[in-house]
Parts: structure tokens; C-alpha cells; sequence
């Protein structure tokens, strides 16, 4: 009986004509998946937010108020002053700032992005061990991590000095990938998720500032969430009982409310997550007929 023709897989593995791939060079199975029925029902279950803003104009306060256990994935200090807004609530945060101590004053970035990583893992253990056990999770914020991402690609993949130009645009794709890795895990985790990332000014040319203020982050942040926020503070003349208002617009959004009209645009005093929430969920009054 003649050999069956040689095909080009067999070839390509070296194999003889006619014989059967061994299990270990066989392609491996494709994963089991299911589609979901696309539903209304319950579109509020796991919000994913994006906060952004100029220092101290209350993004970790919003990040805070979101339902608990809350767990922080903290790249800058401030956190425990904020403490005593909220008493009754559960805060767990981690601080992944790790020094390179080899250098003058300088940021391990391999090393912090390593104990991010273990963050994550750790806070996908406790929901799988408990659903319950994690509320909110929150990375405070994407502006440091997309900064450690640039030195890590310029020291790890580059070869390069950390304050050296990228002189090839494609390679920041490496960063862009790891970059997008990170942020895509804590979006998939089965909780409320909220990404705070600091707003700087935008130059209309060369020394000269527009006075428009946009988030520092890698440019695809915000196709990765729900609702994108911009806060603001505002301060009152002095007085003995002055204090700052907060506020905040919803820059972008996937929800509308109730009424199916864009909530884009409405802007909240004294921003918290059930504001949001309610704003989404809030049915305008119908006049009588």
C-alpha cells in the first residue's frame, strides 16, 4: 500500500510521510467558552470607574466611598489621613513603591511592578476563596503605574537609560502591552473596580501653557471602563467655617440612566459612588396627562 502523500505539517516537523503526530507535538485543545445573553437586568453589579484630577481634589476620598471591603493598590503615600471619614468601613491597602537602592533616589520598577502583580493574585484569591470578601478594588494610580511601565521597557526590553529617549515609536508597544496586561486583570476581577490617575496641563506650543487639563495615562485608559470622572476642588472665601467643594463631571460613559438618556456631561457636588450609582439608576419625572 503506498504512503500517503507527505503534508506540509508533517514536512515542517520533519516526520515521515503518513505518520501521526505525536501526542506532544499534536496542537493543543481550544478552551471551552459560552456567550452570555447580552441583559438589563442588573448592569450595576461591578461599575468600573476612572477618576481623575488635579492633587488633592478628592479622588482617593470617591475611591473610598465605594462599597467595601475595599482593597488599595497604593503607588504614593496618603491614604491613612483619610481614614477618619471613613471609621465603619473596610480599608486594606498595600503599598507597592519599592526603591532602587543601587542608584540615587530612584524607583525599582521591575521590582514594583512584581509586587502589583502579587497584589492582584492575592486579591483574586480571597474572591475565589470568598465573592464577599472583596467589595471595591483600587489602583491609586495608573499615572505612576504608566511612568514605571516606560522605565521598566527602557531598562528590561530597551537596554537603555531610564532617562533616555525612546527613539523608535514601535517600541512602546511593549509598554503599551504591559501596561494593558496589568489594568485588564484588575477590570476582569468580579467587583467594583476605580483607577485614579492625575490630570496635568496641556501646552499649546513650546513653552506655553492652554490651561486644558488632561489625565496622565496611557491614551487606550479610558475605552477600558464604564464611567470616566473629573474632580475638582473649589475653595470659598476664608472664613472660620470655610471649607473646599468638591466636584466632579462624568466625562464619559457607558451608562445612561434609567430613561436610556446619556448621563455624559452631569456633574455631581460632593462626589461619592452612590451618587454615580443613583445618577445612572435616576428616572426623570413624568409630567401628568
Amino acid at each position: 500500500m503506498a504512503a500517503k502523500p507527505a503534508t506540509a505539517w508533517t514536512v515542517a516537523k520533519g516526520q515521515q510521510a503518513g505518520q501521526a503526530p505525536s501526542p506532544a507535538e499534536a496542537p493543543a485543545a481550544l478552551p471551552t467558552v459560552a456567550f452570555k445573553k447580552l441583559s438589563s437586568e442588573d448592569p450595576l453589579k461591578y461599575l468600573k470607574i476612572a477618576v481623575t484630577g488635579r492633587p488633592k481634589t478628592g479622588k482617593s476620598r470617591f475611591a473610598l466611598s465605594c462599597p467595601g471591603p475595599v482593597y488599595v493598590i497604593e503607588t504614593e503615600p496618603g491614604l491613612p489621613p483619610l481614614a477618619k471619614l471613613f471609621p465603619d468601613k473596610e480599608i486594606y491597602f498595600v503599598d507597592v513603591y519599592e526603591p532602587d537602592y543601587t542608584g540615587v533616589f530612584e524607583v525599582d520598577a521591575s521590582k514594583t511592578l512584581a509586587k502589583i502583580d502579587a497584589s492582584v493574585r492575592l486579591i483574586r484569591d480571597l474572591i475565589r476563596a470568598d465573592p464577599k470578601s472583596v467589595g471595591t478594588v483600587v489602583l491609586d494610580s495608573v499615572t505612576d503605574i504608566w511612568k514605571w511601565v516606560m522605565e521598566w521597557m527602557k531598562l528590561e526590553i530597551l537596554k537603555i537609560d531610564r532617562t533616555a529617549r525612546v527613539r523608535q515609536q514601535w517600541d512602546y508597544g511593549y509598554a503599551n502591552t504591559k501596561y494593558q496586561n496589568i489594568i485588564m486583570q484588575i477590570i476582569a476581577l468580579p467587583v467594583h473596580v476605580v483607577l485614579t490617575a492625575q490630570e496635568k496641563e496641556e501646552y499649546a506650543s513650546a513653552g506655553q501653557p492652554s490651561g486644558q487639563y488632561e489625565p496622565s495615562w496611557m491614551w487606550q485608559t479610558p475605552q477600558w471602563v464604564d464611567v470616566e470622572l473629573s474632580l475638582l476642588k473649589l475653595m470659598t472665601r476664608a472664613t472660620a467655617d470655610a471649607k473646599p467643594t468638591y466636584k466632579c463631571v462624568v466625562k464619559n460613559s457607558r451608562h445612561s440612566d434609567d430613561d436610556a438618556n446619556p448621563i455624559d456631561g452631569k456633574d455631581l457636588e460632593n462626589p461619592t459612588f452612590e451618587k454615580v450609582r443613583d445618577l445612572i439608576k435616576s428616572k426623570k419625572e413624568k409630567p401628568n396627562v
